[in-house]
């Protein structure tokens, strides 16, 4: 079945299945769009009275209702993340913070408006945080490319290397330098909701690990632009302010994602850190899960986040998103490659569950 009849019974499985629930979600408020998934999915909620939902697939998917109904994705947006703070004075600099923000990026002169746009979400977000927090932006840039000019507080690390863009030697550069007990890898295109960093290192408390992230929302290239044009010329004119997603456009809503994710900076480096051998795009975040699951992972996400639109990565164009060595690596058990990137622990132990 091609054409209208085809849409037209997509539309009606969806009002069947998916879409009454995320009308009934809404119209009861309270965070019940946390709730919400694909037919065939299976959410747990926290057992332990939480908010958050935790997904038992392997890998992550598009919410079927926010492809087939474009509008229902928008009013979702709303409902969970009605506004993001901003703060363009910069981040508030102390000497123990609670939290460390880990913020990897590429260095694209083209993507330092949505970069600029994270850094003043995040720069919200660590004001308001118990106990304060810093973002450190991790950027790789060829040689003789010059930094990013950031908020002011944001602390700054550089990787000059001409060769492909690779995440995991930025994060372990940023987490090196990180001085909270609390790491927050976070995206250089994600916007979070109020509270998040906070929420984050709550949660850390009681867990080596955290998936808080819950539903993304990735808007799209106009409404990404809109954003980016409304931005403060001189932030001494618009220290603060916030922006609404009312209006926003979705090309889809992600669920059960690798990132964003918190770790404890004692269980980063006792896992191994990143793995540099993955480059370019993809691999690299579900592989390092893998290993963090040994100490444990709260995996009830709570959290809504925007993804900013951006041309997509060329690993991504091509198809190669390093499923070769991603297949390697899944080969050996997560205690053998924890061996092999610290140089030397016991995979006995390891494999026992024993925290480090």
């Amino acid at each position: 079945m091609t054409g209208a009849p085809a849409q037209m019974r997509a539309w009606f499985g969806c009002w069947l299945h998916e879409r009454w629930r995320a009308e009934l979600a809404m119209l009861l408020g309270s965070g019940r769009w946390r709730g919400l998934c694909n037919r065939s999915e299976l959410l747990t909620p926290d057992p332990a009275g939480g908010s958050g939902f935790a997904c038992r697939w392997e890998d992550s998917s598009d919410l079927t209702v926010g492809r087939v109904f474009p509008s229902i994705a928008a009013r979702l947006l709303t409902h969970a993340l009605p506004a993001v703070s901003l703060r363009w004075a910069g981040v508030p600099t102390t000497p123990d913070p609670a939290v460390s923000v880990l913020v990897p990026a590429g260095g694209d002169p083209a993507r330092r408006p949505l970069l600029e746009l994270v850094l003043a979400a995040l720069a919200a977000e660590a004001a308001a945080t118990p106990g304060g927090a810093e973002v450190i932006l991790a950027e790789q840039l060829r040689p003789g490319e010059p930094a990013a000019d950031g908020l002011s507080g944001v602390r700054q690390v550089a990787v000059r290397d001409g060769g492909p863009f690779n995440k995991s030697r930025l994060l372990n550069r940023a987490a090196a330098i990180a001085r909270a007990p609390a790491l927050v890898i976070h995206d250089a295109d994600y916007l979070p909701a109020p509270g998040y960093l906070a929420r984050c290192g709550v949660a850390l408390a009681r867990s080596a690990g955290v998936r808080p992230g819950r539903l993304i929302f990735y808007v799209d290239r106009l409404t990404t632009e809109h954003w980016v044009a409304g931005l403060p010329p001189d932030s001494i004119t618009c220290p603060s302010g916030h922006l609404e997603t009312t209006g926003a456009e979705i090309e889809k809503v992600v669920q059960n994602n690798p990132t964003p994710l918190a770790i404890r900076r004692s269980a980063y480096f006792s896992i191994g850190g990143h793995d540099e051998a993955f480059e370019g795009w993809g691999g690299e975040d579900a592989e390092f899960l893998s290993r963090l699951r040994i100490l444990g992972v709260d995996e009830y996400g709570t959290e809504p986040l925007i993804h900013l639109w951006h041309p997509p990565a060329p690993k991504k164009v091509s198809g190669d998103r390093n499923e070769s060595l991603h297949a390697a690596r899944s080969a050996e058990s997560p205690a053998a490659r924890i061996v092999r990137l610290r140089g030397g622990w016991d995979p006995v132990t390891l494999e026992s569950g024993v925290r480090i």
